[in-house]
């Protein structure tokens, strides 16, 4: 399924760029996020607890950056598994400079989920991926304006 966006932040994009590669700041705003760690440059790890209508887990998820083109854009890519089956997914991020204060997100990937979580109507994952890119936003818009 595709997944897309934009989010605006009142940061520099160099700065906004620093936020993004920050686990401190990352497993503040992922939400149900239990634990992230760097396990290299631009390797990840994350315990991630949610939930899809009847169906809650927890999940282990890779992350791993590349095409990185510091401070503009980055390539996203998300492995993970658990109980209720598995997550897989990548899209590139991009920051655009609106202003030398201010930064424009955009994001564009696919994301392709199975085991228990694909027995879900499409329409329904559709709509969580969203939700969850969205709160993800949002909550990292709050945590960057507390740091």
């Amino acid at each position: 399924m595709k997944i897309q966006g934009a989010a605006s932040f009142a940061l520099p994009r160099d700065r906004l760029w620093e936020k993004l590669l920050d686990p401190t700041i990352l497993q503040a705003a992922i939400p149900g996020c239990e634990r992230l760690e760097r396990v290299a440059d631009g390797d990840y790890r994350a315990s991630v607890s949610f939930g899809i209508a009847a169906i809650k887990g927890r999940f282990i998820i890779r992350m791993t950056l590349s095409d990185l083109d510091p401070p503009t854009a980055y390539t996203l890519a998300i492995d993970g598994e658990g109980g209720p089956g598995f997550v897989k997914g990548s899209g590139r991020i991009t920051l655009h400079e609106k202003t030398p204060v201010a930064t424009e997100l955009t994001y564009d990937g696919d994301v392709q989920v199975g085991g228990l979580i694909a027995a879900i109507g499409q329409r329904m994952l559709a709509a969580t991926a969203q939700k969850i890119a969205n709160d993800f936003f949002e909550r990292l818009q709050t945590v960057i304006a507390k740091a």
